[in-house]
């Protein structure tokens, strides 16, 4: 104990904004080729595996794409592409229900922060929107018509998201990202702002970094010129709600030293990290959400993986090594200390998952003090 007081006195009780919540969470990645349904990886411990799928069947490809987690159940809401519908799991990967009804394609799925309604994304240029207290469906076109011709405005809808006010959901699409506008609880047709590097360049899916900015980044698809490869990379855009312009521009390059492999689904974790999957290498990365550069590099399988990523935070009661550097030392008594009172789920503080950190975790990491 005598380190640890020499430490108090060395840093100071000033110092705790220097030290980051150690952060504990799943990640949530839906399966294609292999018909796995869906994959979960739980950081920091590097457990991964598989948590299931609804109604396998033998003649039909389950090929699970969007994935999003129902903010006030924690169900597990999954876009069946193929089987045209979507099917609901719990936390631990039972079936409780699938739901149909002119769903042809199912690819992005993003559940309003209210929880009341779900918007499903088709690749193409219109969304569906379900209620999920009447069971009702209503599509939305992103198209205009004079009665001779029609022009469509936002085409080959991917990836979606909505904003936490839930006032306007992003959509990735053919030509860039669009930000579509809400009435009330109910998506409209209205595109308030569109970002892109030119037309012929797209995006699979977007995350939100900064809500308030408002700041996204995207897993771009970007055309540099003909007989010219196109380039993957991930971009910022900027969203902000003062103006009406909307700017993207490239915010890291491909984490491949070859360049290769379509980036895919994209997700920004608790502790500002970016998880993102490799759709043709079966990879996925957590990246430094400063450099880009990846931080894990997760095989998780040989085949093409699905387009969803969705983040759950979770918490594992352990015997007080905070940090995982596999001894309860100096530094976990002070992460306890300088988070004491912390209510935030999913953070290794809460020593014993209790919701708080409190005098029960600190006692548990002086008893096992010295632990290794």
């Amino acid at each position: 104990m005598k380190g640890l007081w020499l430490l108090l006195t060395t840093l100071g009780l000033c110092a705790s904004s220097a030290l980051a919540q150690h952060y504990q969470y799943r990640v949530l990645i839906g399966d294609r080729d292999a018909e796995r349904g869906v994959l979960y990886y739980d950081y920091p411990s590097g457990v991964w595996g598989t948590l299931g799928i609804c109604d396998p069947s033998p003649n039909q490809l389950d090929f699970y794409y969007g994935v999003a987690v129902h903010p006030q159940t924690g169900e597990i809401w999954v876009c069946n592409v193929l089987r045209n519908r979507i099917d609901v799991l719990d936390q631990d990967g039972n079936c409780l229900r699938t739901i149909t009804g002119s769903l042809p394609r199912p690819h992005g799925i993003a559940i309003h922060p209210s929880g009341n309604k779900v918007v499903v994304s088709h690749n193409a240029f219109w969304m569906s929107e379900y209620d999920i207290h009447t069971g009702q469906w209503r599509f939305i076109t992103f198209a205009e018509s004079d009665g001779e011709t029609t022009f469509v405005y936002l085409d080959g809808i991917y990836g979606i998201r909505w904003h936490p006010d839930g006032q306007v959901l992003y959509a990735t699409a053919k030509d860039g990202l669009a930000e579509v506008l809400a009435d009330g609880e109910s998506l409209t047709n209205s595109v308030r702002c569109h970002a892109r590097y030119n037309p012929f360049s797209g995006a699979w899916d977007v995350a939100i970094v900064d809500p308030h900015g408002v700041e996204l980044i995207g897993t771009d698809d970007v055309w540099q010129g003909v007989n010219q490869p196109r380039r993957k990379q991930v971009g910022q855009y900027l969203f902000p709600r003062a103006q009406s312009s909307c700017t993207v521009n490239l915010r890291f390059p491909h984490p491949e030293p070859d360049g290769g492999g379509l980036l895919f689904g994209i997700e920004r974790a608790p502790d500002g990290s970016y998880w993102m999957t490799n759709y043709d290498r079966g990879v996925l990365y957590q990246l430094d959400p400063n450099t880009g550069q990846p931080l894990r590099r997760v095989q998780i399988g040989q085949l093409k993986v699905g387009l969803g990523i969705a983040i759950v935070p979770r918490c594992e009661t352990h015997n007080g090594d905070v940090n995982l550097d596999g001894c309860v030392d100096d530094a976990d008594l002070l992460s306890v200390l300088f988070l004491f009172g912390a209510t935030e789920r999913g953070i290794r503080e809460d020593v014993n998952c209790d919701g708080v950190v409190d005098d029960a975790d600190l006692l548990i990491v002086l008893f096992n003090f010295g632990a290794c």
